[in-house]
């Protein structure tokens, strides 16, 4: 696959990655802003990026919306870090704890959030 631009980036997130060594290092997400689309039948694009777990192209995910694209580009980058830092027995972290912060519960009442 052709490697995509990322385009001007929105958000960005640096996790630690410990390896069974005992080393680390850091992977930077980073989600580019959302777009309308250029293919046909497709609504609306979000860029994404993994860098530092080995595939560090970015993706393009796609949404009848801005907000669906944004969401389901956040939901495949996590997905990405889960199965990349699987495949190679690593453990991912973001601020000390195994929550990376990037799961999005739709029915989690909205008092808990507040």
């Amino acid at each position: 696959m052709e490697n995509q631009p990322l385009g001007e980036v929105i958000a960005e997130r640096v996790l630690e990655v410990h390896h069974p060594d005992g080393s680390t290092h850091r992977v930077v997400i980073r989600i580019g802003r959302p777009y309308p689309a250029r293919e046909k039948g497709l609504d609306w694009s979000c860029p994404g990026q993994v860098d530092g777990l080995g595939d560090d192209s970015v993706v393009t995910v796609h949404g009848v919306d801005a907000l669906q694209a944004l969401l389901l580009c956040l939901y495949r980058v996590r997905s990405a870090v889960r199965h990349l830092s699987a495949e190679r027995g690593l453990r991912v972290t973001w601020l000390e704890g195994d929550d990376l912060g990037l799961r999005i519960d739709p029915d989690t009442p909205a008092e808990e959030l507040l």
